[in-house]
């Protein structure tokens, strides 16, 4: 499954937890969880894809991210990809719309 597909509605997308059984209460889980719902995008990357494959697709969201949103990126441009990922996700300016497009962007 591709995260594309994973983020089928906004309500599949959280922020401040790889992924949670419900997005109403903090009740935080492994992404592989079979009861969780809803998903970070670092989280969803972990849902989605073996380990062997996780640094290739974050390295690959981590520059569409740099790409398409550099100015949201400046303080952090230094960090590794996960935590361009991570902040970039629990921003509080990101929108589901966001994720949604550098996920379309980089084809994962």
């Amino acid at each position: 499954m591709k995260i594309s597909e994973l983020f089928s509605s906004w309500r599949c997308w959280i922020k401040n937890s790889y992924a949670r059984v419900t997005r109403s209460r903090r009740d935080d889980v492994n992404p592989s969880y079979s009861a969780a719902t809803c998903w970070c995008l670092a989280g969803a990357v972990k849902k989605c894809y073996p380990a062997h494959e996780w640094g290739a697709v974050a390295t690959c969201l981590g520059a569409t991210i740099k790409e398409l949103f550099p100015h949201r990126v400046k303080g952090i441009s230094d960090g590794s990809w996960w935590d361009i990922i991570i902040k970039f996700n629990d921003a509080k300016s990101t929108r589901f719309a966001d994720v949604l497009r550098v996920v379309k962007h980089a084809k994962v």
